[in-house]
């Protein structure tokens, strides 16, 4: 076996000693396990970055690889909850459901969409 060499720590940058193997297969990178631990940290870190919750309007971290959205499960669930209460454009009907559903509706039915379809299409006709 070969003699243990001494390499810096890319952390603290303190010397220590490791056999070349154990460099060559990054298994004996840093000086402890506090400095890999550090060293991961830091890594970790960089894809982190500032969200703001579009329900308490509050900054927070987010690991960006996820899409964080909402700052906690109260809000995402005060989010995906939320009752909504609409006015259909064709009848007049109010409706509700939750937020999430129902943010882009704007007809209570289908039929009501095909009613309002069918009345755009014969106006557009008739010009």
């Amino acid at each position: 076996m070969s003699k243990p060499h001494t390499t810096k720590c890319p952390v603290c940058r303190k010397v220590f000693r490791a056999y070349p193997s154990y460099v060559k297969r990054k298994s004996r990178v840093y000086c402890s396990p506090a400095c890999r631990a550090k060293s991961r940290e830091a890594r970790r870190r960089e894809r982190w970055s500032l969200h703001t919750c579009p329900v308490c309007k509050k900054k927070f971290e987010g690991y960006d690889l996820r899409n964080p959205k909402y700052c906690s499960v109260a809000c995402y669930r005060k989010a995906v909850l939320h009752i909504v209460t609409r006015t259909c454009k064709t009848c007049g009907k109010n409706f509700s459901g939750k937020y999430k559903i129902m943010k882009n509706r704007i007809y209570c039915s289908r039929s009501c969409y095909h009613k309002d379809r069918v009345r755009q299409l014969r106006g557009n006709k008739a010009r």
